[in-house]
This record gives structure tokens, sequence and C-alpha cells, in this order.
């Protein structure tokens, strides 16, 4: 239902769906409200709710142009994130701490920068800015901020609001996009949003869980600054 960060597709990675897990942190039995407001404001409310959040853990499983994609991340307000990224069967770990990213991966995986990469960075983390370089494209995405203000944008100007439902044992009110999508929003304690799902080719799952949980965030002493590979190319 949402709009498709433009960072994430720009690096392949098309966030045009996703199922929510039940949110933690601030939840409670008694009803919120928003499953009786208009669905435009159901969707105001539970982007409000993320957008006051200090964390959320993601996760989901989508296809993005032919290459599926996995992800579970674990995002902190104003501090970055951490978690993996599978695309096309080519996974690595990844960590944000501020406007650094690390990433780990496998032979393979750091082949795609230098020859001389797997053997280099074997057992060993890469690390780049996330505003600017091979990085610039995936910096976002490990941004709560970023990410909410995109996912939670619908492409259509008309929206439907469907009928309650649970998502993951909790109570939620569903918010469909048109094709794009369906949201839901949880009606108990904070209206934080649960799930975002999109069927056919193009869609997949991502799940929005762990609302406010503590997330450590550590940079990894090991790590090899990915201008390093350039200049040796």
């Amino acid at each position: 239902m949402l709009r498709r960060p433009r960072p994430a597709r720009a690096a392949g990675i098309v966030l045009a769906a996703g199922l929510g897990l039940a949110a933690c942190g601030g939840s409670s039995s008694s009803d919120n409200g928003v499953a009786k407001k208009a669905p435009t404001a159901v969707v105001a409310a539970a982007k409000q709710a993320a957008d006051t959040a200090t964390s959320v853990h993601l996760s989901g499983s989508i296809a993005a142009a032919g290459a599926p994609t996995t992800f579970d991340l674990r995002l902190v307000k104003g501090r970055g994130g951490t978690g993996t990224l599978s695309v096309n069967g080519s996974s690595f770990d990844l960590i944000r701490v501020g406007s650094t990213i690390y990433v780990k991966g496998s032979a393979a995986f750091y082949r795609q920068f230098s020859p001389a990469a797997a053997q280099l960075l074997q057992g060993k983390w890469l690390k780049g800015q996330a505003g600017s370089g091979s990085f610039a494209k995936i910096g976002p995405f490990t941004d709560l901020t970023s990410f909410v203000d995109q996912a939670l944008t619908p492409q259509s100007t008309t929206l439907t609001k469907g009928a309650t439902t649970t998502v993951a044992g909790q109570k939620a009110i569903q918010i469909t996009d048109g094709p794009n999508g369906t949201l839901s929003v949880a009606t108990t304690g904070r209206p934080y949003p649960l799930q975002i799902a999109k069927t056919g080719a193009s869609g997949g799952t991502i799940t929005f869980a762990g609302w406010n949980a503590s997330v450590p965030l550590t940079a990894p002493a090991d790590s090899v600054d990915i201008a390093t590979l350039q200049a040796g190319k």
C-alpha cells in the first residue's frame, strides 16, 4: 500500500509490501479509537506513532526486479541499526553507527568490490559512509525516520478502510491503497503499523515489531575502509 522507499529501490531492495508482527512497547488491551477514523487519518496516526518510537524491528521477504530479497533489521532512531540483508541469495550482516555503515559478507559478496577483496576481507568488516559512496543507496534503509516516512506514504489518492482483523494476535484495522498493498494498524495501545502486505510478482511482506525495545549498537573493531579497496583497483 505504501510508497516504495527510493533509496531501497535504487539499491535493488523494493519495499512495496509487508507483514507486521505484534507491536511491542506501549501496547495495551484498551481500544485507541483509530478504527473509527477515516482511512487517511488512520495512516496519519500510524505514521505519528512510528515517528515517535525510539526503535523498531523490521523483517520480511519481497521480490525485487526478479531478485528475492529478505531482511531482518533493528533500527534505532537517530543512531543507526543492525541486522542482515539478503539479495538474490547473497547475504551480509549490517551495522550502522552514526554515519558509518559496516557490512560483513561471504567471499562471493566481497568479490563485487574488487578481485582482491575476498581475500583481504575474510572474517572482517567493510566500512563506508552512509551518505556517500558505495553504501549511500542503502544508508536511508538503515534510518528509522527515513524508512517510516517513505513506507507510510500512500501511492494513490484513494484509500479504503477494511474490516477489523487480527495480526499476530493483536487487533488491527486494515487500510488498502488500491493495488499497492494493505497496511494493518494496531487498534489497541499506540496505533503502530503492524503489517504492510502486497500480493503478486512484486509483492511481499514487511513486519514491524519490537517498538521501543533496547537495541545495542557497537562498531566492529576489525574493519577495512572501502576506500582502501577502491584505491587498490
